[in-house]
C-alpha cells in the first residue's frame, strides 16, 4: 500500500530563490576574471559550505582580485542582497501546504552567514517547520549522510518524503529515489543489499521475484496454464522461521515450488 506524503523538503537556490548565480553577478558588475572566481568557489568556499572554514576569513584575500574596495562585511551584504530574489508564488504555496497540515522543510547547501541572512531577511525562519543547512550539519548534498541525517532527525519514513530540488543528483539521492537490486537471492538479504539499505537506498530487492516469474512463464509456455505467483513468495521466504512446506528447499541455488498440474499441453 503506498505511503502518504507527510513531509516536503525544498531546496533554496534554484527553487525558492531564482535569478542568476552570484558568480555571474560579480563577473558582470566588476568584470572579475572567471579563473579567480573559480579558484575561490571550488576550493575555499566549499570548506565554508560544510562549516570547516569561515567565509569572511576565506574571501578576504580574494577581494582585491574581485575589484572590491569595501570591507568584507560590505561585500557579504552586496552578495546576499544580490541573491535576494524569492519566488513569491512558490513561497505562498509553501504557506498553504503548512496550513493543510503538511510538514515543510528547507534543506540547503549554504555557509553560515547566508543561512543567517535567509532566516532573518528572507522570512525562512517563519516559513518552514525545520531548516537544515550544510554549514550546520557539516555535510552537503548529495551526500548520503546528509539525507540520512535529515530523515532521521525528522523521525519520518523515507517513503513519506517528497523532494523539490533543481539538481537531479539530489532528487535521485538515496532518500529520494534510489533502488538497489541484487540478482542473487537467499534466505537473508545479500551483503550488497544490506550495505545499500544502510546507506540510504529507498527500496531494495533481490532475484527471488525473477526466479518465481521466470518459473511461471516457463510453466505457461510448456503447459498452457499461467500459475498465480503471489502465493509463492511466502512459501519460498516464510515470514517466520520454521520448516518449509513440502516441495520447497531452502538453499539459495535449489529453491523450487510445485505448480498445479496442467490438464493438457
Amino acid at each position: 500500500m503506498p505511503c502518504m506524503i507527510t513531509t516536503l523538503i525544498f531546496d533554496a537556490d534554484g527553487v525558492l530563490i531564482n535569478g542568476e548565480s552570484f558568480s555571474e553577478t560579480l563577473a558582470r558588475d566588476y568584470d572579475v576574471d572567471h579563473a579567480k572566481e573559480k579558484e575561490f568557489f571550488t576550493t575555499k568556499f566549499q570548506e565554508c559550505l560544510v562549516g570547516e572554514a569561515d567565509l569572511k576569513e576565506s574571501v578576504a584575500p580574494y577581494l582585491t582580485s574581485f575589484g572590491w574596495k569595501g570591507s568584507v562585511d560590505e561585500f557579504l551584504d552586496y552578495w546576499f542582497k544580490a541573491g535576494h530574489s524569492l519566488d513569491e508564488p512558490l513561497m505562498t504555496y509553501v504557506k498553504k501546504l503548512r496550513e493543510a497540515g503538511l510538514r515543510v522543510v528547507l534543506a540547503t547547501n549554504q555557509e553560515k552567514y547566508r543561512t543567517e541572512y535567509m532566516l532573518e531577511h528572507m522570512g525562512f525562519a517563519d516559513a518552514f517547520d525545520k531548516i537544515y543547512s550544510s554549514a550546520h550539519l557539516g555535510l552537503k548534498k548529495p551526500a548520503v549522510e546528509f539525507f540520512a541525517h535529515v530523515v532521521d532527525d525528522l523521525g519520518t519514513s523515507k517513503d513519506e518524503v517528497l523532494f523539490w530540488d533543481d539538481d537531479q543528483r539530489n532528487i535521485d539521492g538515496p532518500v529520494g529515489a534510489a533502488f538497489a537490486y541484487d540478482m542473487i537471492y537467499g534466505d537473508a538479504p545479500t551483503a550488497f543489499l544490506t550495505w545499500a539499505e544502510a546507506h540510504g537506498a529507498g527500496r531494495t530487492a533481490d532475484g527471488l521475484g525473477m526466479l518465481i516469474e521466470q518459473a511461471a512463464e516457463s510453466f505457461f509456455i510448456w503447459r498452457g496454464v499461467r500459475p498465480e505467483t503471489a502465493s509463492a513468495f511466502p512459501l519460498l521466504r516464510p515470514p517466520v522461521a520454521g520448516p518449509l512446506p513440502t516441495g520447497v528447499r531452502s538453499r539459495t541455488s535449489r529453491k523450487r515450488i510445485l505448480f498445479p498440474r496442467s490438464t493438457g499441453r
